[in-house]
């Protein structure tokens, strides 16, 4: 199994590996069970693929709040509570499946990397592996991935939720003018320059994503907006850890069920999807 790794938010893995002292060779192949793939994708439906913008509409409000609660406690669970630490390197929306009860899981273990203790805190001097749009900034100028690195990628995740948008966007070109390829970290730390609250979020709104039609609580949207902010700050010091990440998620997706409750005339938490805690 994954270095002992088993949790609710994490996709078991078998692995075709020697191990011995939690250390292994990570080159091998990782073989996930048919059971566990099929429950997972909800029989492999593309609908369960969050990675290209195109989430649709049932991907709304609390339903989304409890996709980046779910995956969050799955890295945390890897950060922190296993006996060694791990780092995953490829955090990214296709990498997090939906069961057929919309519950996320982190899946994809073949880039996981065990880290080091250093002074500096742990770390894995590696090659440059992961996906364009996802790596932290000093991940790619020095090669060391760290549990921050792997929350940067999370916080790029984030961001993809809100906006419904890919990691890296894209514009269409003309006769006259190129097409231009953005990170999506760079469009949303824009509007957050321009959105000095959840009251005058105007440059925000415009990024997020349009199937939600405004049927969202803007205060909610705009906390994991700025949790999404942290996440991806360039010096990895001041970004959050997990555990941090996974309270905010928790208080965020809590005002999100008070909020749908609201709109249905009574207090009563009807998605259950607070449940199976």
């Amino acid at each position: 199994m994954l270095g002992n790794v088993s949790a609710l938010n994490v996709i078991t893995s078998m692995l075709r590996a020697d191990m011995m002292n939690d250390v292994f060779d990570m080159e091998k192949p990782v073989v996930f069970t048919y059971e566990e793939i099929l429950t997972s994708t909800e029989g492999f439906a593309d609908s369960n693929l969050l990675g290209h913008g195109t989430y649709g509409s049932v991907y709304y409000g609390v339903l989304r709040d409890q996709i980046a609660l779910d995956a969050a406690r799955g890295l945390e669970y890897i950060h922190e509570h296993t006996k060694a630490h791990y780092v995953h390197r490829d955090i990214k929306t296709s990498n997090i499946l939906l069961d057929n009860s919309f519950r996320a899981k982190i899946s994809d273990f073949g880039l996981a990397k065990l880290v080091g203790r250093t002074n500096e805190g742990e770390a894995s001097v590696t090659r440059i592996v992961g996906t364009l749009g996802y790596l932290a900034p000093e991940y790619l100028s020095d090669g060391q991935a760290t549990r921050k690195s792997d929350v940067y990628a999370f916080g790029v995740v984030l961001f993809e939720l809100i906006s419904g948008r890919d990691a890296i966007t894209r514009t269409e070109g003309t006769a006259s003018v190129a097409v231009e390829r953005r990170s999506l970290v760079a469009v949303m730390l824009g509007a957050l320059r321009n959105s000095p609250s959840s009251m005058s979020m105007v440059s925000l709104k415009d990024c997020i994503d349009p199937n939600l039609m405004d049927l969202y609580p803007h205060d909610c949207v705009y906390k994991m907006a700025m949790l999404a902010k942290q996440c991806v700050d360039e010096d990895p010091i001041l970004r959050p850890d997990m555990k941090q990440v996974v309270i905010s998620l928790s208080q965020i997706l809590l005002s999100s069920v008070e909020w749908e409750a609201t709109l249905a005339g009574n207090s009563q938490v009807f998605s259950g999807l607070v449940q199976g805690r």
